[in-house]
């Protein structure tokens, strides 16, 4: 596993001299999103033709490994493509995608969370609230 740290945090570990070094680590449960349901982030130029939002204030083991939508004309999910600055972007054809929308979000265990026709507009910088989070899956987690 590789990590690319600011030089603030590089500096806080080793000599920032060093380069590449050797670290332990492991994954903790995450309190950024402690209380809080998942919010969906429209992306800034965003239409219904070219879709992308980020997923904030995720909680608890884990990672987001993958996003789906279903738009008010579909019955079926749609997985979106991953960008290195964390925004998962659709391209639709046709009409294009009809609000409102259905998120679903996985996380690397496995758990999904959604949201039922929750994006309602476009614009750029919206946010919407998914109204759940992962702590409130029972299973491997247990509840919070």
């Amino acid at each position: 596993t590789h990590f690319d740290l600011s030089q603030h945090a590089f500096d806080l570990i080793a000599d920032n001299t060093c380069g590449v070094i050797k670290q332990k680590w492991r994954q903790v449960t995450c309190n950024y999103g402690t209380g809080k349901n998942i919010v969906v982030l429209n992306h800034n130029g965003i239409n219904q033709w070219y879709f992308g939002i980020t997923i904030e204030s995720v909680d608890y083991y884990g990672q987001v490994s993958n996003v789906e939508i279903k738009d008010a004309s579909s019955s079926t999910w749609s997985a979106g493509q991953r960008q290195d600055y964390n925004v998962f972007l659709w391209q639709a054809t046709g009409n294009g995608l009809q609000t409102p929308i259905s998120v679903r979000v996985t996380d690397s265990h496995g758990n999904m969370v959604q949201g039922n026709n929750i994006v309602t507009s476009f614009t750029g910088n919206a946010k919407f609230d998914l109204g759940t989070n992962f702590y409130n899956i029972s299973g491997r987690y247990g509840k919070k």
